[in-house]
Formats: C-alpha cells, sequence, structure tokens
C-alpha cells in the first residue's frame, strides 16, 4: 500500500488513537489515520515556523527599506530634467570603439562661450538613458543658461562611468556603453511605419 503523507485534511477531523511504538497497522485506514495525524501535526508546525519566518522577513523588509532609504541610490535610469529654460547648445558625436561614444560640444557656438567655460559654471548629470549638461554662466541680459539634454540613447549607459573634460575649445562628454555595441545613432529613432 502507498500512503500520502503530504495531505493535510481541510476541515479538523479527529485523530486516531496513536500505535503503541513498535505497533504496525493492521488496515489501510489505521495507517491511512497515523499519517494523517503525523500529517497534520507537522502542517501546524510548518504554518507556526512558516509564521515566525513571515514576520522575520517583514522585519527585515521594514529594516531593509529604511536603510535603503537612507542610502544614496544607485544609478538613475534617468538624468534630471533641468530646473528651468535651457537655450539649446548644439552638438556632435563620435563612436570611437563598441564601449563607448563621445559628444563633443563646441564653443564657437556663443559669443559667451568663446572665452572658454570655468569647471564650476559646468553641471553634467548621467542617467543610464540621458544627460543633462547645464553651463550656470548666465548672460548679462537675464536670459536661462545654455544646456542640452539628450534623452533615449540608443542603449543603456554606465552613469557611474561616464565622465566630461572641459577642453579650450569644447566640452567632451564620454558615454561609457553598459553593453559592447556599435550604435548606428546615439538616440533612439522611430521606425518609419
Amino acid at each position: 500500500t502507498s500512503l500520502c503523507t503530504g495531505w493535510v485534511p481541510a476541515v479538523p477531523v479527529d485523530p486516531p488513537t496513536p500505535l503503541p511504538a513498535g505497533a504496525m497497522a493492521t488496515s489501510e485506514a489505521d495507517a491511512l489515520g497515523a499519517a494523517a495525524t503525523e500529517g497534520a501535526a507537522g502542517a501546524a508546525a510548518g504554518r507556526e515556523e512558516a509564521g515566525e519566518k513571515a514576520d522575520q522577513a517583514a522585519i527585515a523588509a521594514a529594516i531593509g527599506a529604511s536603510a535603503r532609504e537612507e542610502e544614496e541610490e544607485g544609478p538613475r535610469d534617468e538624468a534630471p530634467k533641468a530646473d528651468g529654460d535651457l537655450r539649446p547648445l548644439t552638438y556632435s558625436w563620435d563612436q570611437p570603439n563598441d564601449k563607448e561614444a563621445k559628444i563633443y560640444v563646441p564653443f564657437d557656438q556663443s559669443e559667451e562661450l568663446s572665452a572658454g567655460v570655468a569647471d564650476e559654471d559646468v553641471s553634467v548629470e548621467f542617467g543610464e538613458w540621458s544627460l543633462l549638461l547645464v553651463l550656470k554662466k548666465h548672460s548679462l541680459d537675464g536670459r536661462p543658461p545654455l544646456g542640452l539634454r539628450l534623452g533615449d540613447f540608443q542603449k543603456r549607459v554606465d552613469p557611474e562611468r561616464c565622465s566630461y573634460a572641459i577642453r579650450s575649445s569644447r566640452i567632451t562628454i564620454k558615454l561609457v556603453k553598459q553593453e559592447k555595441d556599435h550604435w548606428f545613432h546615439l538616440l533612439q529613432t522611430k521606425g518609419k511605419h
């Protein structure tokens, strides 16, 4: 005969009289009753243990959530939006290899930039899919700052490894790709339908 040891009745059942140690069940009904008693006792212990584990998991989750709130978050999916209006900057881009892409923002596009830009006037923030460049230096007539927000890169970049450099004639932004791949476009393009 085969015994079902994992089955527990859905409604309470009066347990059969336990067999003395070393005694064997004389019928299949006795064997099933003994197995059900053992299964019910095991299930009750399992439910109690599962309840304790669930309580521990809830406490750990609460502690983990508060710890995560205190810690600085990892890389952002998107760079933040500009706080206000930006006067657009032009750029060009290049792909020296399949691991990175470079964006060039030349200074010859605006008279304000012709003398160059100080490091403290440049703010660049990276996300996995975008970047925000703001030149904080305001023009004399109160116009908004110059800036560039690029979103929807062809594929994800690693914000922690991206960087920028201020040269004499331009700002060079290096995007480090998460996956080695050749990009045909810097930004995603919509298919023609």
